[in-house]
């Protein structure tokens, strides 16, 4: 039985996955890199290197984009075929090995509502 890993850095969680449902599609980006999360207060991003998508055909650029800033909760993956990085400017660089890692946005909760943290 392999451990599953996982991963975070600020306010994004990554979760190796073994299988993702057969009907997502990848989604490339222009440079080859994934920006994954926005930071909302500093501007500061989290992207990872050389990677995909791997959402929903439906998913458009901008519910992505609306994921990133973390207004948006929608099923999102990235597909890395080498091992790559994840970097963002207050954050140490963190290896991700190659395969199918699911990216979510952590939230914390206020008795008032659930609110995605803010990094």
């Amino acid at each position: 039985m392999q451990k599953q890993q996982i991963l975070r850095q600020g306010d994004i969680l990554l979760v190796r996955v073994a299988k993702v449902s057969t009907e997502l599609v990848r989604k490339a980006t222009a440079d080859g890199r994934v920006t994954v999360g926005y930071g909302e207060v500093t501007g500061h991003h989290h992207t990872i290197q050389d990677a995909v998508w791997l959402v929903a055909p439906e998913i458009t650029d901008s519910d992505l984009h609306q994921f990133a800033l973390g207004n948006k909760t929608i099923p999102v993956f990235v597909v890395v075929e080498a091992p790559t990085t994840i970097e963002h400017q207050e954050h140490a660089a963190i290896t991700l090995g190659a395969g199918v890692w699911q990216v979510l946005r952590q939230r914390e909760y206020f008795p008032e509502a659930i609110r995605s943290v803010r990094d």
